[in-house]
């Protein structure tokens, strides 16, 4: 006590050194209600990611949490699954102790098999062949209760170039056929009120870009039925149980857009990611049980506000993606015609 008196003593015997505790202490008081504010914004911001985390969860799984994923009692049937995501989606399904995999496509593998996966040599877009792979797998394994649509094909190219023949088989591959196998193998799922449909799309479904005009168009609509099928499953159905997940992948690190990421000013768009992002995404959503639409990588989240964004900025967005394409083509048809050469000489 003494001591402080004296301090208090000293310091009116020197205003230099009052001014100087003074300040020193408004200083302090101002940091400390900085820093109050600032924990305060960390938290509402917390409790908000929090709320809009709880509200989306309830939402969109009907406000039903599933018991604990049981692998063994799971078969999933995968169209595109020689390949690609397809496959590598097919062997770590596998790996967390499904049943059984079901792949269906047009192509052979080029790997053996995986333990427990069948592969059915199946046109998806043709409902007959797609009715006897379903039968043959009911037979083989099981009724499936899981089902990825996978299966895409897609060029690089301008609207006047593109041939009709092939136009016509992107949209069957890439968008009818999800009525297909949808109408195949949902129906069992609804009598159970337990499965899992899961579309694998694009981040293109958000942005339009040129030079790809029927890729970006069959990924839009694919978007656009999953969302309908979900609304179906939810209130025509009343399967408050059956999950619905839509995938949306970045562009994928492969030859083809090996020239697209050499363009330094592409790179705005993100790095290229692997496939196995892609399969690491979906599986946690298979087996977490849960509903939704996921965007790989999520650093791209931002892209499904582009619609929302105002005029001028969406056609610099899609002006900018489309001209780096532009020269991308440019660059591979300099590639075909090298290679070309090299065959004539």
């Amino acid at each position: 006590m003494d001591r402080a008196i004296d301090t208090i003593t000293g310091l009116t015997r020197n205003p230099d050194q009052i001014i100087k505790h003074a300040s020193a202490f408004f200083q302090d008081s101002r940091t400390r209600h900085v820093a109050a504010a600032a924990a305060g914004a960390v938290t509402l911001y917390q409790a908000s990611k929090c709320l809009k985390a709880s509200l989306t969860y309830r939402n969109v799984n009907n406000g039903v949490t599933l018991p604990k994923f049981e692998p063994s009692q799971e078969i999933a049937v995968i169209t595109g699954g020689c390949g690609g995501i397809g496959w590598r989606l097919a062997g770590d399904l596998l790996k967390k102790g499904l049943k059984g995999v079901a792949i269906l496509d047009i192509q052979e593998p080029q790997e053996p098999l995986p333990d427990r996966a069948h592969f059915y040599k199946t046109d998806i877009t043709s409902p007959e062949a797609v009715a006897n792979a379903a039968a043959n797998i009911r037979n083989d394994i099981g009724e499936p209760t899981i089902l990825v649509n996978n299966a895409g094909i897609g060029t690089l190219g301008p609207i006047m170039k593109e041939k009709y023949d092939y136009l016509k088989k992107e949209f069957e591959v890439n968008l009818l056929s999800h009525w297909v196998t949808v109408q195949e193998f949902l129906p069992y799922m609804l009598e159970k009120n337990h499965g899992h449909v899961v579309t694998i799309a694009s981040t293109s479904s958000f942005v339009a870009l040129g030079e790809m005009a029927a890729y970006t168009s069959t990924k839009a609509g694919v978007m656009a039925f999953h969302e309908s099928l979900t609304q179906e499953i939810k209130w025509h159905h009343k399967a408050d149980r059956v999950r619905t997940s839509l995938i949306h992948p970045n562009w994928l690190a492969t030859p083809m857009t090996a020239p697209l990421f050499a363009q330094k000013t592409f790179k705005t768009f993100g790095a290229p990611i692997f496939i196995e992002d892609v399969s690491r995404e979906t599986v946690k959503q298979i087996t977490d049980q849960v509903s939704g639409q996921v965007i790989v990588p999520k650093s791209l989240t931002s892209l499904s506000y582009v619609r929302a964004a105002p005029a001028w900025l969406q056609e610099k967005i899609r002006g900018f993606g489309t001209r780096n394409l532009i020269e991308v083509g440019k660059i591979i048809e300099k590639q075909m015609a090298e290679r070309e050469e090299s065959k004539l000489g």
